[in-house]
């Protein structure tokens, strides 16, 4: 993938109050619809076009739809183009690389790197493997990845005590008072030791909405932990959140009845939505994630913009809309997104879309964009974005923390999902 280098422009956000109604309606809607897994992306069909396809030359189709569509909204890759600035605006200003000689087995330090222009990806370097010695697996891998892998595996639920805390990142402070995170692990069967994932859930769910996942973890030889951290309700948290996530990690390493059997040196974090952001996030504020896995992270810092003048708080990717060039360039994680376009109801600003992450992350990372809905991924259950979604992280965990080889067909670029007509645009950098 070719990038291109430009000078940019930093803008902070000010802290003001939200409004949060109208998700908290939102969210109900969601709630139910994702008993069935299809309900809302059949609802959202009349107002966004989810059967957009790749042309020959690599961009999107998003015609509107022949029944009910508006004719009005521009379409997917207009509008992430509109999110981008022009070259120009972006003239003054570069920020700082805080990586250090201490960080030289994450790879060489990056160079500061702009947010912003028309082209879709930027250069923040290239990570170097750091996994240590692969895993053996309890037998080779075969048939599909969607389906349960070869470990037995049983579930503990947990209360994870955080302490009082705060922690630097880029020129800003993040601070958390002391409480517990209610969590769930899923423990596949053998003494290990095995790769730790964390599973994050979205704006206002929990993690009993992502079991399906993290089943699917444990099954292939992984200990997941789901996680419900304090989100606020009425400000964005996502920093906060994030330290959650890393001081859980230390109790999960050091304290935990199974930290015998995780392997301290392969550590993921995935999550939906405002938890995939937060999963980013963390691999910011934590050098120990490896691994970021996105489904349909959202960059925004609360409503959409039409109603919450905050929107655009702590931005984690690159938001050119605003000149905001976020964090990505402090990460030594590889990342994987899987997302959707932008979502009338749940996900509608084009500059807070799953894209950007993907964009402003380090190579590796790997990005599909599915026609679905926002909320699909809030489902427990096999549907093919379900199961598609599963190929792929259990295909780049099992590469990285397992050395399985021949993985590549079904992640981001490879051929699998090359013919497959719910993915509308995949790659690869």
């Amino acid at each position: 993938m070719t990038t291109t280098r430009h000078s940019d422009g930093l803008r902070r956000s000010v802290s003001r109050p939200r409004w949060h109604a109208w998700c908290c309606l939102l969210i109900c809607g969601v709630a139910s619809a994702c008993v069935s897994g299809h309900a809302l992306d059949a609802g959202l069909d009349a107002s966004v076009n989810l059967d957009a396809k790749t042309t020959d030359d690599g961009s999107m189709d998003s015609s509107p739809a022949d029944v009910g569509a508006d004719t009005t909204t521009p379409s997917y890759d207009a509008a992430i183009s509109d999110a981008l600035t022009d070259d120009a605006a972006n003239a003054d200003g570069m920020w700082r690389d805080a990586r250090t000689d201490a960080d030289a087995d994450v790879g060489p330090p990056r160079t500061p790197t702009p947010a912003c222009g028309m082209d879709l990806n930027i250069d923040n370097g290239q990570l170097t493997a750091r996994l240590g010695t692969p895993l053996p697996l309890a037998q080779d891998v075969s048939g599909d990845l969607a389906d349960p892998g070869p470990y037995a595996r049983a579930s503990s639920e947990l209360m994870i005590p955080v302490t009082a805390s705060s922690r630097d990142y880029a020129d800003q402070r993040v601070t958390i008072v002391a409480g517990n995170l209610p969590a769930t692990a899923y423990l596949p069967t053998g003494s290990g030791p095995f790769p730790l994932v964390i599973l994050l859930p979205g704006f206002q769910s929990n993690r009993t909405l992502y079991t399906t996942f993290a089943d699917h973890f444990a099954s292939w030889g992984m200990i997941a932990v789901g996680l419900d951290t304090r989100s606020d309700a009425l400000m964005a948290s996502h920093d906060k959140e994030a330290l959650e996530v890393s001081l859980s990690i230390d109790w999960l390493l050091t304290e935990s009845a199974f930290k015998e059997r995780i392997d301290a040196t392969k550590i993921a974090v995935a999550g939906h939505s405002k938890g995939g952001k937060v999963a980013f996030f963390t691999s910011v504020l934590d050098p120990r994630v490896d691994i970021v896995v996105g489904w349909d992270p959202v960059n925004s810092g609360g409503g959409p913009c039409a109603f919450d003048a905050n929107c655009n708080r702590l931005p984690v990717a690159p938001n050119c809309s605003v000149m905001q060039s976020g964090l990505e360039h402090l990460m030594s994680a590889e990342s994987l997104v899987i997302g959707a376009p932008p979502d009338a109801f749940l996900n509608p600003d084009a500059q807070h879309n799953c894209v950007h992450f993907y964009r402003g992350a380090p190579s590796p990372a790997w990005l599909a964009v599915l026609n679905v809905g926002h909320a699909a991924w809030a489902a427990n259950n096999d549907a093919p974005e379900i199961r598609l979604t599963k190929r792929a992280h259990i295909a780049l965990l099992l590469s990285r923390f397992y050395a399985s080889s021949g993985l590549d067909a079904v992640l981001p670029g490879g051929a699998m999902l090359e013919s497959d007509p719910l993915v509308a645009r995949h790659e690869r950098k």
